[in-house]
């Protein structure tokens, strides 16, 4: 008897947290937030974690050229 109490417990608690998160936002809400979330991502993240990468990827070899030295023929 405890298992079915346990599974209808579930049960309540799966709808009362369902119905809190009712979709509220329109479909073109919606779609304006995923344009302006790829906006940023084009525009802004992939432009600057490329050039922290390039930068990062430049600085290690310096590094690495002012420890060891130039790579000789």
């Amino acid at each position: 008897m405890l298992y079915i109490s346990v599974i209808e417990d579930k049960i309540t608690l799966r709808e009362s947290v369902m119905a809190d998160h009712l979709p509220t936002e329109t479909p073109a809400e919606v779609k304006s937030k995923e344009l302006k979330a790829l906006g940023f991502i084009i525009v802004l993240l992939f432009p600057i974690l490329t050039i922290s990468g390039i930068g990062a990827y430049g600085l290690i070899i310096w590094i690495i050229q002012a420890f060891a030295g130039v790579a000789s023929h």
